[in-house]
């Protein structure tokens, strides 16, 4: 009888339909181990992804310091900065198929792209690096107003964002013929001021949704981001939109952008916003190294009696809410955000932040 029962055991792995406990329970166990296996190689792959992403050949780090705010540089010294940040540009628009040629400009240029006729200048507008200076700058240049002091501004509450400023002070490029545009982007001297992308994000975040009073602007914005990604949302968030997270909002350009929609111009990437390889800009200033090209470049244009506000204090808080807000994320939603950002970031040399903003301190 034992040998009866040991000869069926024996082949009734050969049999269709029956298997043995024991072979059942070690088959479980092996699926277990290997599910837990392969998911924690999923997050090792994001965790390796996040640290090594776009690491450009031969770059120099360009995330600065607050230190690094104050920085002095010759004309000479900072012409050789510039000439190689344009040198840059230009590789990395022959690397994907993106000559510059302003010839292939289209009647979809951006409204951020605005001109001066006085200094025949050129100047792209992207909102959260010092636009707002910048264009107040442009109005002071212009000579049609009575303002000599750029502080002015913010004492008589003047916003240079609205009527009569627009149009009149410096008219967007695209509302002149193509014709005129091409004489133009020949004859003007164009700039242009970037800054980390991930930072800018930030800044846009915070000033324009998480507000804590209710801006009719974005309101409609707000309050699609609530509808569609915040659980449990009252009814008072449904109105206005208040309460969105920072996680929350990056969902939302995620998938913004996934469905190839335009993005806000305060976070549309800069190669979409300022055509950077149609365009041929003169300047590319940085907001790490603001004061310091801000006051060459107006030395460059003949304007050095126009002293261009100090951002230094935005410099020290930085760093902390880099942490205290991307580390609110997970590494998938991180990396799909630095997608969007990726070629802005190569254009014009900022890291992936892994390493300095350490992200994920709990997350490893």
């Amino acid at each position: 009888m034992q040998m009866r029962n040991l000869h069926w055991q024996c082949n009734a792995s050969t049999q269709p339909g029956v298997m043995p406990r024991f072979y059942k329970k070690t088959l479980l166990r092996t699926t277990l181990l290997a599910l837990l296996l392969c998911t924690g190689a999923y997050y090792k792959y994001y965790i390796s992804k996040l640290t090594a992403v776009r690491q450009y050949e031969g770059k120099t780090r360009m995330m600065h310091h607050a230190s690094e705010w104050n920085q002095t540089t010759t004309m000479e010294e900072w012409n050789k900065t510039i000439a190689a940040r344009k040198k840059h540009l230009l590789r990395i628009c022959q690397k994907y198929g993106k000559p510059q040629n302003p010839n292939v400009l289209t009647k979809d240029l951006t409204p951020e792209i605005l001109v001066s006729e006085i200094h025949q200048l050129i100047y792209c507008a992207i909102p959260k690096v010092a636009s707002r200076n910048w264009k107040q700058v442009l109005v002071m240049l212009s000579g049609k107003s009575n303002i000599t002091d750029i502080s002015d501004f913010d004492r008589l509450n003047i916003q240079v964002q609205k009527p009569p400023y627009p149009g009149r002070y410096f008219p967007a490029l695209r509302s002149y013929s193509e014709e005129s545009i091409l004489y133009r982007l020949k004859k003007h001297t164009t700039f242009i001021f970037v800054r980390h992308p991930f930072e800018r994000l930030l800044s846009a975040y915070r000033d324009k949704i998480a507000v804590h009073r209710d801006t009719h602007f974005y309101r409609p914005i707000r309050i699609k981001i609530v509808s569609k990604y915040k659980k449990n949302a009252t009814v008072e968030q449904l109105a206005t939109g208040l309460g969105v997270t920072f996680p929350e909002f990056v969902d939302f350009v995620i998938d913004t952008y996934r469905s190839k929609q335009s993005l806000d111009s305060h976070w549309m990437p800069y190669h979409q916003l300022c055509e950077p390889c149609n365009i041929q800009y003169d300047v590319i200033g940085k907001y790490e190294t603001l004061e310091n090209d801000a006051r060459n470049f107006l030395e460059l244009i003949s304007a050095k009696n126009v002293i261009f506000p100090s951002t230094a204090k935005h410099a020290s808080h930085a760093q902390e809410y880099i942490k205290e807000y991307y580390s609110q994320l997970s590494p998938k939603a991180v990396l799909e955000l630095w997608q969007i950002y990726s070629l802005d970031a190569e254009m014009f040399q900022y890291d992936f932040p892994s390493d300095s903003w350490n992200l994920f301190p709990n997350k490893s």
